[in-house]
C-alpha cells in the first residue's frame, strides 16, 4: 500500500519536527524558505555569541538522520488549490514550484522583529546577517532593549555578559519582565541582570512611529506613552512580541490574517 503524501509547508523547528514524527507513515515533503533550520530561538545567544548560536540553532536539513527520507524544497509560498491539492511556489531562481498533496500541514510559522522573516535566503546571506547585527551591537557604546519578553530578557542579559564594559537598558511595560513566568522566576533573573549591570526600566511602553514593527534595530531616542521622559541608545534593539502570521499565501477562507507572505 501506497503512503500518503505529505507536504509540510514551512520547515522550521515546527515543520521539522512534524516531519521527523511522520516519515514512518508518509513520504514527506518540506518547504523552506531557508536551505536549512534556522531556528528562530535564542534571540540573545544569537546576537552577542553568533558562532555559539548558529552551532545549536542553524542546522542543515541533511545533518537530521531521520530526515534521509525527506525532500526538502526552498521556495517561498504563493497559493494553495484546495480543490486540486497543489500547493505552489517560487524557487530562489524564479522558477515555479507545484508539490501535490494527499496531506498539508501548515506550518510557515510568523514573523517577528529581524530574526524571524519569511525571506528566500542563501547560506552566505544568512551568515552575512549574523555577522553584520553581531557587529552593529559590538559596536555601540549604549544598547536600548524594549520589551518585557523572554526574547528581551535574554538580548539584554547576553548583551551585558559578552560586552560587560557596555551601557545596557532593558525597558518594559509592566512593573517586571517576564509576565507569562512565575513571580520567582523574575526574581531570580532579575537578580542575575543586575549583577551583570543591566539597567531595568518597569512601566515604559514605547511609542513606535506608524507602520514599524521592531524588524530592525535603530538609533536615537524612544519616547513613551506613559509619560516618562525620552531616552536614547547607540542601538535599540526591538522585541516588543509584535508577531505576524505568515499566512498571506493561503486563501481567505483558510486565514484571517494575511499580513505576511512567507
Amino acid at each position: 500500500m501506497n503512503k500518503p503524501k505529505v507536504v509540510i509547508a514551512g520547515f522550521g523547528d515546527s515543520g521539522v519536527l512534524t516531519a521527523i514524527r511522520l516519515t514512518r507513515h508518509a513520504d514527506v515533503v518540506g518547504i523552506s524558505v531557508k536551505p536549512a533550520l534556522v531556528s528562530g530561538q535564542e534571540l540573545g545567544v544569537r546576537v552577542a555569541r553568533p558562532k555559539d548560536w548558529a552551532r545549536d540553532n542553524w542546522i542543515p536539513f541533511d545533518k537530521f538522520k531521520a530526515l534521509d527520507s525527506v525532500r526538502t524544497v526552498q521556495a517561498t509560498l504563493t497559493g494553495v488549490d484546495l480543490e486540486s491539492r497543489v500547493v505552489s511556489g517560487i524557487a530562489p531562481d524564479g522558477a515555479p514550484v507545484a508539490e501535490h498533496y494527499d496531506v498539508l500541514v501548515i506550518s510557515t510559522g510568523v514573523s517577528n522583529g529581524f530574526w524571524r522573516r519569511p525571506t528566500v535566503q542563501t547560506s552566505a546571506e544568512i551568515a552575512a546577517d549574523l555577522t553584520a547585527t553581531h557587529a552593529r551591537l559590538a559596536d555601540a557604546a549604549s544598547v536600548m532593549v524594549v520589551g518585557g519578553g523572554a526574547a528581551a530578557v535574554s538580548a539584554a542579559a547576553n548583551i551585558a555578559t559578552v560586552w560587560p564594559g557596555k551601557r545596557v537598558d532593558l525597558y518594559f511595560p509592566g512593573e517586571r519582565a517576564l509576565v507569562e513566568h512565575h513571580r520567582r522566576t523574575w526574581d531570580r533573573v532579575r537578580h542575575k541582570m543586575i549583577e551583570r549591570g543591566v539597567r531595568l526600566h518597569p512601566g515604559h511602553r514605547a511609542v513606535l512611529p506608524d507602520g514599524f514593527t521592531g524588524e530592525e534595530i535603530t538609533a536615537g531616542t524612544v519616547e513613551w506613552s506613559t509619560g516618562q521622559p525620552a531616552a536614547g541608545a547607540d542601538a535599540v534593539l526591538w522585541a516588543i512580541g509584535r508577531v505576524r502570521p505568515n499566512t498571506g499565501w493561503l486563501p481567505r477562507s483558510c486565514s484571517t490574517n494575511r499580513d505576511s507572505s512567507g
